[in-house]
């Protein structure tokens, strides 16, 4: 993905994600290039799956709220966060 091979470079992330059932460090390398692409509805997903993993997870659940807070998405914002509550 840091080399430009940003289609290949998010197969890759996502793959290491379903393999790796115990680490976030994929997740934070994974839901920011969703973000950069632009690929919202995926990195929330993505950061709710992260929750799942770990108390950890929810700063990336943060991270995401507070983007979508910055873009006037607020009610979207809120709505992540309310989904990432069961897992805090």
């Amino acid at each position: 993905y840091a080399r430009g091979e940003k289609e290949e470079g998010l197969k890759a992330l996502k793959m290491t994600v379903a393999k790796d059932q115990k680490s976030l460090t994929p997740y934070r390398a994974l839901i920011p290039a969703l973000l950069e692409i632009g690929d919202l509805d995926e990195a929330k997903k993505s950061a709710i799956d992260a929750c799942r993993r770990g108390v950890d997870g929810v700063a990336l659940t943060q991270g995401i709220a507070l983007f979508l807070a910055r873009t006037n998405k607020v009610e979207e914002a809120l709505a992540l966060l309310k989904d990432a509550q069961p897992f805090v």
